[in-house]
């Protein structure tokens, strides 16, 4: 009987100097040094940057680099339940954020929302596009070919996928899924079983 499988913390990045923090700031165009925020600031900012729609996966990198950047025990002061939280804290929970970094750290989706094409394909809700952070890169893109991923998409449908993919890959729904370079890949004969299981046929 197989053990429950604890998902570990990512791990945490070399700390950034000054000069790579002035650099990143030029490149997110902004008018101040990230190298001399106070807590309060990166709140500001983050604050700032959650009240644009459809920014998520933006929001999702600066929360991966304020919790890489600030002393340690100081990152959990950006939300309202700290006991030492800051005066104007994040609109938003830690399990909030927790679902933007992931959906930032994900191999492909940043790069497919942000493409002129498919990113008009997918949902506008970032807790559908949560859910869709958790499958693997393969499905994803497998999805989004056969018009699953749709902009009408729900949170129970990406829940559904997930649940499915997960069930019939045997582990968890963010376990790997390279792509296969024969006609017939592993990961369609996974999505195309899981619709056949529910009673779709796959388009």
């Amino acid at each position: 009987m197989r053990g429950k499988q604890v998902r570990k913390p990512p791990k945490k990045g070399p700390r950034l100097d000054g000069k790579q923090l002035r650099e990143l700031s030029l490149w997110w165009g902004l008018n101040t040094d990230m190298s001399e925020w106070s807590v309060q600031e990166w709140a500001d900012q983050l604050n700032g940057a959650w009240m644009h729609k459809k920014k998520y996966v933006l929001v999702g990198r600066f929360l991966a680099l304020a919790r890489r950047v600030l002393p340690h025990g100081t990152y959990g002061r950006l939300f309202k339940k700290h006991p030492q939280a800051v005066a104007r804290p994040l609109l938003m929970s830690d399990r909030t954020a927790e679902r933007l970094i992931r959906l930032a750290r994900h191999p492909t989706l940043p790069e497919l929302l942000a493409h002129s094409t498919h990113g008009s394909n997918f949902p506008s809700s970032w807790r559908t596009l949560a859910e869709l952070a958790c499958l693997a890169p393969g499905a994803v893109e497998h999805l989004l070919t056969k018009e699953q991923i749709h902009p009408k998409m729900t949170r129970h449908e990406a829940c559904w996928w997930r649940a499915k993919v997960r069930k019939l890959q045997g582990g968890p729904a963010v376990r790997p899924v390279y792509r296969c370079e024969r006609p017939i890949c592993g990961h369609r004969h996974l999505v195309q079983r899981a619709l056949k299981s529910a009673g779709r046929t796959p388009r």
